[in-house]
């Protein structure tokens, strides 16, 4: 999934922001990589809500000043489901990151 027109990306992305896709067949899905840029964050990909279960953690910090690619492993599920990413960094007040690809890998 990539955001689509030049430079197309989500900003702005502080602790405890979050982003949500609906019906997102997961069948098969073993992992998720994202391509971001920015000081870091954990981006906890979630069934449901920004509360729900867990299905992977993307522990996506890097030092470099460029784009980073981060990917985690995804828990096993079947079916169409709503899939929240929520950003979490609690050390940082600041804009955390930048998201400019999502890729879910069979």
């Amino acid at each position: 999934m990539k955001f689509i027109g030049q430079e197309s990306r989500l900003n702005d992305i502080y602790h405890n922001s979050w982003v949500s896709f609906k019906n997102l067949d997961l069948t098969g899905v073993k992992q998720v990589k994202v391509r971001t840029k920015g000081r870091g964050a954990i981006i906890s990909v979630r069934s449901t809500s920004e509360n729900g279960e867990e299905l992977a953690s993307i522990n996506a910090f890097s030092n470099a000043p460029s784009d980073g690619y981060f990917k985690s492993n995804v828990k096993q599920t079947s079916g169409k489901k709503d899939l929240f990413f929520v950003f979490l960094n609690k050390d940082e007040v600041n804009i955390l990151l930048e998201l400019y690809d999502i890729e879910f890998i069979f």
